[in-house]
């Protein structure tokens, strides 16, 4: 993708007010996926500046997860796993966030991966597909995986849940997001088929690089991720608050013994 002209220009802008790198990919999805939006046509500028705001409020809400839900402080010598974190949206904000922590971006592209390493100063794991392959660095005090189970199909829900479970320290935490009731309502939809089948995947996603069998739409009832854990990884929930993270994907908390 080729960005708006003077793009870079306001991301310098935007990212100013927040003391981050303005850097981004022109492949960053997430990136393409503002700027294509309606409300900002013809104004590329202000596409910058949602961009950042809504990575700032991601940042935000994480920290305060961090803070006031696990009791970490933000100059702990802390050790995060951001998995699944594309172009470093969010992972930009992590280091002036918890400045003594070790982070490490971990993302199935590569060339993302790359960028993030150089860009914002963090260690970068490529993931693979296969979840049992997942291999990193270290043990982490909090893994991050935000809008990652949105896109996992049944076959492959509980085996991430079990392999990003394995990364953390005893003692650690995992936090991550899923689609549930409210955004299966949405487009008119039945909410309540959600409730009687618990699970339903949709092979389709707007990120056409990836095997639309193996990310595609991943709408999950509560219980369906309450049986999954349980099945899986047997951890105990800190939290789960519907419809959290936008007012929309429900959040889980799950520590490690």
């Amino acid at each position: 993708m080729t960005l708006p002209e003077r793009f870079e220009e306001y991301c310098r802008e935007a990212a100013a007010p927040y003391g981050v790198s303005p850097a981004v990919h022109p492949d960053d999805f997430m990136l393409q996926r503002t700027i294509a939006d309606p409300r900002f046509q013809g104004n590329p500028r202000q596409a910058a500046i949602d961009f950042f705001i809504d990575a700032n409020s991601c940042a935000d809400n994480f920290c305060g997860i961090v803070q006031k839900v696990l009791g970490f402080a933000s100059n702990s010598a802390m050790s995060i796993l951001d998995f699944a974190s594309g172009y470093g949206r969010v992972t930009r904000f992590l280091p002036h966030r918890f400045p003594k922590a070790t982070i490490v971006a971990a993302d199935v592209h590569p060339d993302a991966v790359r960028f993030v390493e150089s860009e914002f100063g963090v260690s970068g794991v490529i993931s693979p597909i296969v979840p049992e392959l997942l291999e990193t660095p270290r043990q982490f005090d909090v893994v991050f995986a935000l809008s990652f189970f949105t896109h996992m199909p049944h076959k492959t829900f509980g085996r991430w849940l079990t392999a990003l479970h394995r990364q953390l320290k005893p003692g650690g935490f995992l936090i991550f997001t899923a689609s549930g009731r409210k955004p299966f309502g949405r487009g008119g939809r039945d909410s309540e088929l959600l409730d009687r089948y618990k699970a339903i995947f949709i092979p389709a996603s707007e990120q056409f690089d990836l095997n639309e069998q193996e990310y595609g739409t991943m709408y999950v009832a509560p219980g369906y991720v309450i049986g999954q854990l349980w099945q899986y990884v047997q951890a105990p929930i800190v939290l789960l608050e519907e419809n959290f993270w936008w007012n929309l994907q429900d959040l889980y908390v799950v520590a490690k013994r």
